[in-house]
């Protein structure tokens, strides 16, 4: 009992539709309302054996270590060492193309997803985007348009656009492992299981949405989800022994894309604050769109949603930090509200409180977590009620980045 999707798992042709839980629906106050779908995606998805291949074979592959600072990966890896990365924080978005990066990545994903896109066509060099979501607020159809014009700049009839869709990212703990329950509203109570899920299930819904939109001139595959439930270390995982991962763990948090080949596989990236343009002032926004609420430096929190029809808020964009048309790396322009005096209390809790309070999942966090959210909000301090301009980056001696001037901006 399910929905077509509109996309297929196989890349084999013809390709299977795949489908997906159906969602019901019930009326109230004369509205239609629709409501969780008997089985979750990622159950349902634990099901289907190109799925769960396509999972295996990406954990049974060691993450990737990056260290930009040297320009090369720490894995003895030749294929990887000495790649042009782009790096793509949470909440923003990058699309390149092979001539601007061999590597696109995001990492540090709990209950957030990392969404991976990559076409290929005949009218047009292959395009990758990564996007890293940490809410259902986000306008999902932005990333497929930016595949459409790209593939149909040179001919507005291009018909044979291939899409590979990549998912990792959501856990579920078990359910002995303790919840945070915290006196800040909206951050530490968060429980990520429904956390997780309700962002894979939007994602997924929104995925079909957009790729029945699109299906006339793309064929849209989805090659990989490793999310919520299968990307949860347990004692019974085949990776568990391998990975060295607690019960109820993220198995991958990050994921790398080659923007020749499109193949993916995990990876962290080493200190990204130290080596990536204005990446505190890039993260101090997400602290700034909650200031109504207590901040996070990394706020994991999923609006109540289900499918993308029960989705009423107008869709915001993700801040898009590099694009295929551009040869530059953008900061957007940021406007600093008054700094809250609270925060200073917060900034010198001991690190097993500040977790608690600044964290949707702390057991799972980075080792420089803590130290990003000190630094997040000595920015807040230092710029409060600043309005900082836009700022343009080149790359410089490979994964280097130099400030340069844009007059557009």
């Amino acid at each position: 009992d399910g929905e077509k999707s509109f996309f297929s798992c196989k890349s084999t042709k013809p390709q299977e539709p795949l489908y997906l839980p159906k969602l019901t629906s019930s009326s109230s106050n004369g509205q239609k309302q629709q409501q969780q779908p008997r089985m979750t995606v990622d159950e349902c998805f634990s099901h289907l054996p190109c799925l769960r291949e396509a999972s295996d074979s990406l954990l049974a592959q060691s993450t990737q270590e990056y260290n930009i600072n040297l320009n090369s990966s720490i894995n003895n890896n030749n294929n990887n060492k000495k790649s042009k990365l782009l790096y793509v924080g949470q909440s923003e978005v990058g699309h390149c193309v092979p001539l601007q990066a061999d590597v696109i990545v995001s990492d540090r994903a709990t209950t957030c997803h990392i969404l991976m896109l990559y076409s290929v066509s005949s009218g047009n060099v292959p395009l990758a985007t990564c996007a890293h979501l940490d809410s259902t607020r986000y306008n999902i159809a932005e990333l497929f348009d930016a595949h459409l014009q790209h593939h149909q700049r040179r001919n507005r009839s291009t018909q044979d656009i291939e899409l590979d869709i990549h998912i990792v990212g959501g856990y579920t703990p078990e359910q002995h492992q303790p919840q945070q329950q915290s006196s800040l509203q909206g951050v530490g109570d968060c429980d990520a299981t429904a956390t997780s899920r309700k962002l894979t299930q939007w994602i997924v819904y929104e995925l079909a949405q957009q790729a029945q939109r699109c299906a006339e001139p793309m064929t849209c595959t989805l090659q990989t989800a490793l999310v919520s439930q299968l990307n949860t270390s347990n004692h019974h995982h085949p990776h568990y022994d391998d990975d060295g991962a607690r019960p109820g763990q993220p198995l991958a948090r990050g994921l790398a894309l080659h923007t020749k080949t499109g193949r993916v596989w995990m990876a962290h990236v080493q200190n990204p604050t130290q080596s990536q343009p204005q990446l505190i002032r890039r993260q101090a926004q997400l602290w700034f769109r909650q200031q109504e609420q207590p901040p996070s430096s990394q706020p994991e929190q999923v609006e109540a949603s289900t499918g993308p029809a029960s989705v009423q808020k107008q869709p915001t964009s993700l801040t898009v930090i590099h694009s295929a048309t551009q040869p530059t790396l953008v900061v957007p322009e940021t406007t600093v509200p008054l700094f809250p005096q609270e925060l200073l209390q917060l900034r010198n809790l001991p690190d097993a409180v500040l977790l608690h309070y600044t964290s949707t999942s702390p057991l799972c966090e980075e080792d420089d977590f803590c130290d990003s959210v000190r630094r997040t909000i000595d920015f807040w301090q230092e710029h409060a009620g600043q309005t900082l301009p836009a700022e343009a980056y080149k790359r410089h001696q490979g994964d280097l980045w130099r400030q340069v001037v844009v007059p557009s901006l």
